[in-house]
C-alpha cells in the first residue's frame, strides 16, 4: 500500500497539510490494518504514561522524599545482608521505581470494537495522534459497530479515513460523515 510505504520514506502521491502546510505522515498519522492485534500498551505511549506519572508525583514533592529515602534506606539494609561486599547504584530514579511497579493500560476487552476504541484512545490522548487510517474496517465490524465508531470518533472530534479494498457491503448513512469513492488513478468518482 503506498499510504504505507510513505509513512516511513515520507515521499509519495498522498500529501497531508494543515493550515495550508505540509506535515509529516508518520507524526500525524496511525495506520490501523490489523484489528486483531492492537495493543494500547505499546513502548511509546508507556513512556508517555510513566512520564505523565513522574509529574504527577512530583506534585507531590515532601510525600516522594520519604518514600525514596525509605527505598534507600531499605536497599542499604538488604546490601549488608549477605556474605558478599556489595555496591548499589545511589541515584534510584523515580521513573525507574514508576516502570518496576508494571502499569498497564487494561486490556480485557470483550469486543473487538473496544479494543479499537482504546487503542485510539491512547495514541489520540498520549501520543497526540490527530488522524486515524482503517483499513477494511468494513470487514471487521457490523452496522451497528460501524455506526458506534464514527459516533465515537465525531464526538471526540478524532479524524478517521476509512479505505476499504472494494465497496461496502452496506451504506450506513451517518450525519457528520463524509463518504468518497476514489480510483485507482486517485480519482475522486463522487
Amino acid at each position: 500500500m503506498d499510504l504505507c510505504q510513505q509513512m516511513t520514506i515520507q515521499e509519495g502521491p498522498f500529501t497531508l497539510s494543515k493550515d495550508n502546510k505540509l506535515i509529516k505522515f508518520s507524526k500525524n498519522i496511525e495506520i490501523i490494518m490489523d484489528y486483531l492485534r492492537l495493543d494500547p500498551n505499546n513502548k511509546k505511549v508507556m513512556t508517555k504514561i510513566i512520564s505523565r506519572m513522574e509529574k504527577y508525583a512530583q506534585d507531590d514533592y515532601v510525600k516522594l522524599q520519604k518514600i525514596m529515602t525509605e527505598i534507600n534506606s531499605f536497599y542499604d539494609e538488604l546490601m549488608y545482608q549477605g556474605a558478599f561486599d556489595l555496591q548499589r547504584d545511589t541515584s534510584v530514579s523515580l521513573v525507574n521505581l514508576l516502570k518496576v511497579a508494571g502499569f498497564s493500560i487494561n486490556n480485557n476487552f470483550e469486543t473487538l470494537l473496544e479494543r479499537l476504541i482504546c487503542y485510539i484512545e491512547t495514541e489520540n490522548e498520549y501520543l497526540d495522534v490527530p488522524l486515524f487510517v482503517l483499513v477494511n474496517v468494513d470487514s471487521y465490524f457490523n452496522d451497528d459497530e460501524i455506526k458506534d465508531l464514527y459516533d465515537y470518533m465525531i464526538l471526540n472530534n478524532i479524524k478517521l479515513i476509512v479505505i476499504n479494498s472494494n465497496l461496502p457491503k452496506r451504506d450506513v448513512e451517518i450525519e457528520g460523515v463524509k463518504r468518497y469513492i476514489i480510483d485507482r488513478d486517485l480519482c475522486e468518482l463522487y
